[in-house]
């Protein structure tokens, strides 16, 4: 979509029922495949009526397959709007899978979102699925031997003012192996700006390759940081040599902190489940 004077809307769209087969190996944003794609100019994605990629009472709804090697790029919804605002609200992604061979590796964003010196708001999107095991999966279990595949929940790149809230990742898993990984929040946006990652709920989400598995990462110097009321539960990893954070600030944060009242596990499930000794970082900040 192309730059406009007005702020787009993208409303109540079903993106569903594709079997996608590529040689592109194209790990480059927005990648082999998208949903949904801006690449400039201010846009609304959901905020009225939200938008359905794939299906997240389904399984294999859309199945991306590639011949590359390489962690080929996928995203469900990618909003990239300089200097504007923009909202990625309401939205539904699951039933996403891959295909391929033991060599193949994929890459998945199921919300990006970059810009510079706007207001980016992420909230009440469902990325995955309270029901079906594995909605989103990257890689194979038993067939990708040697292929590194990572996952991204929601990867906010953005500067401005950043709120990510109310959100839910459910039910994803990476099938990778070397230096796989698996963020479901990840912010690398907002540098001296107010960063809120608030009210979210991270559930059964699973890591096979030998990386990091982060429930929540902040990993940018804000003004003031808020991670506050989330619930994180059933995080799992396969691999010896992976380690887990359930919330993680790397980030030099320049006025005030605030991390409070988060759920690491609760009564429904623990936080971490283990099928292999590992390494497990509850908070660092």
């Amino acid at each position: 979509m192309a730059a406009n004077t007005t702020v787009s809307s993208i409303q109540g769209n079903t993106i569903s029922g594709i079997n996608f087969t590529t040689s592109n190996g194209n790990a480059g944003s927005p990648g082999i495949f998208s949903g949904i794609a801006v690449t400039s100019g201010a846009a609304n994605v959901g905020t009225t009526t939200g938008n359905t990629i794939g299906n997240t009472s389904v399984a294999n709804a859309i199945v991306i397959t590639s011949s590359a090697t390489t962690s080929s790029r996928i995203d469900g919804i990618y909003v990239s709007s300089a200097g504007t605002t923009s909202a990625i609200q309401n939205n539904n992604i699951g039933g996403i899978t891959t295909g391929g061979g033991a060599t193949n590796g994929f890459s998945m964003v199921a919300i990006y979102s970059s810009g510079a010196l706007g207001n980016f708001t992420t909230s009440n999107n469902s990325i995955g699925s309270s029901s079906i095991s594995n909605s989103i999966a990257m890689g194979t279990s038993g067939t990708t031997t040697t292929g590194v595949c990572n996952f991204y929940g929601i990867f906010n790149n953005a500067t401005g003012s950043i709120s990510i809230t109310n959100n839910a990742i459910l039910k994803c898993a990476v099938f990778g192996t070397a230096a796989s990984f698996f963020y479901s929040i990840y912010n690398g946006g907002g540098i001296g700006s107010a960063v809120t990652i608030d009210n979210n709920t991270i559930n059964d989400t699973s890591l096979s390759g030998t990386n990091v598995l982060r429930g929540i990462y902040n990993g940018i110097a804000a003004g003031t940081l808020s991670i506050s009321n989330n619930t994180l539960r059933n995080l799992k990893v396969t691999s010896t040599a992976s380690s887990v954070s359930g919330i993680l600030n790397a980030g030099a944060v320049s006025t005030t902190i605030t991390i409070n009242n988060n759920k690491l596990g609760d009564a429904t499930a623990g936080l971490l489940s283990y099928t292999v000794a590992s390494t497990g970082l509850f908070m660092e900040f």
